[in-house]
């Protein structure tokens, strides 16, 4: 991003969120000015403000772009603005598209990211030039870091063949620490972070996730472990669950004939996880549908929230 003394972002993130700390800690590793605030860009103070301070870049995560669509951000007068991130998951080809067309005409930059906590937070970036032309990567690797495909530890060098995306770079964490002795290990990842995304590389070299290895998906920046919420749903209630979903939606599958046993795991869900999912239900005379060794058949539960 070529940041710089001259640069003044504004707080859009939390700063313990990994994201919002890279954008405070990128920028005063330059000498320049951050613009702290707690309003939120769904707010025309905020927008005010960032004219006010003459603030040049915003960061958000997916949900920020879905809610700057809906108060028609396009509109907003920014003389300063020079660029503005995206990361935190994976931003939609239609929201990519947009705010790639309103950076377009406002000749400013539109950067789409991708990382994990693990490795502070950026792994990849689309350079701005290219974005057009490859919508849905999650672009190359960020300068100082190498990326790649592997298979059961050997590197898959094929274009569009699926392994899980390997990061290396100097911004890999050490490890985790589970307690407190912990803390006095040494590097036990050699720099080197298995991501657990499934995903591959084009002929041009840029890089694009297809799902994750392990059940987990993210909305509003936050990993949601799918295993979880269908432990708690059958934990707390006594009946069979599935869990599924996408990077901007939760799916829950439940056998049930009581009416009011859907309104109170609505409400749990909801009470848990604040977040917006769909829900169906499939009665008694029905099944979950399973494969052949008798596990859930995901492909076929999903395949009903599309009915």
């Amino acid at each position: 991003m070529h940041i710089d003394s001259n640069e003044r972002p504004i707080t859009t993130l939390p700063l313990n969120y990994s994201y919002g700390l890279s954008v405070v800690n990128s920028h005063l590793l330059k000498g320049a000015t951050v613009v702290l605030t707690d309003k939120t860009v769904f707010f025309r103070d905020f927008w005010d403000l960032f004219n006010y301070q003459k603030c040049t870049s915003f960061a958000g995560v997916p949900y920020t772009y879905t809610m700057l669509k809906r108060i028609s951000f396009d509109n907003i007068e920014l003389p300063t603005l020079k660029y503005f991130t995206q990361a935190g998951g994976k931003l939609s080809e239609e929201f990519i598209r947009h705010f790639n067309q309103y950076a377009l005409e406002k000749q400013v930059k539109f950067f789409v990211m991708y990382g994990q906590t693990e490795a502070t937070a950026r792994i990849t970036y689309v350079p701005t030039e290219r974005l057009s032309d490859k919508i849905g990567s999650i672009g190359i690797s960020i300068p100082g870091g190498e990326l790649k495909i592997m298979n059961d530890e050997v590197e898959i060098t094929n274009p569009n063949e699926v392994g899980e995306i390997v990061y290396k770079g100097d911004n890999v964490m050490l490890g985790y620490a589970e307690m407190r002795e912990d803390l006095s290990k040494g590097d036990e990842l050699n720099g080197i972070l298995y991501t657990g995304d499934l995903g591959y590389k084009d002929e041009d070299g840029f890089f694009y996730v297809t799902g994750r290895m392990k059940r987990f998906i993210k909305i509003f920046g936050l990993r949601i472990n799918l295993d979880e919420v269908q432990k708690m749903v059958e934990n707390h209630f006594g009946i069979s669950a599935a869990c599924t979903g996408k990077d901007d939606l939760l799916k829950v599958l439940v056998h049930s004939d009581d009416k009011l046993a859907e309104v109170n795991i609505k409400n749990e869900i909801l009470k848990m996880y604040k977040l917006n999912f769909k829900f169906i239900v499939v009665k008694s005379t029905n099944q979950i549908p399973t494969n052949s060794s008798g596990k859930y058949d995901y492909t076929k539960i999903n395949e009903m929230f599309e009915n």
